[in-house]
């Protein structure tokens, strides 16, 4: 499974983003095949593509990491700042 994570950070805190790049994402988790990160400066947003054996694992990785790293991403993102979306993509 893909999954593609888009965090949008507060402007004025984009340029502490090793903050939170030091919480997130662990590719040494289990489950994680992969992972590839991106910036996009003018919106100030953290782009992460992931590749994951399953959905099960991906879930349970998004539980475990909210749960540690919550406080650090509510200082950082803005309010609606977190999307995720899933795609159950085959390679060609």
């Amino acid at each position: 499974i893909m999954v593609l994570v888009e965090l949008t950070l507060k402007a004025a805190q984009f340029d502490q983003r090793d903050v939170i790049l030091s919480v997130l994402p662990d590719t040494a988790y289990e489950g994680c095949l992969g992972l590839e990160a991106f910036l996009n400066k003018e919106e100030s947003k953290l782009i992460f593509v992931e590749k994951w054996e399953n959905r099960e694992s991906c879930d349970k990785y998004i539980a475990w990491r909210m749960e540690e790293s919550e406080e650090t991403l509510q200082k950082f993102r803005t309010e609606d700042g977190l999307n995720v979306s899933f795609n159950d993509l085959e390679s060609f």
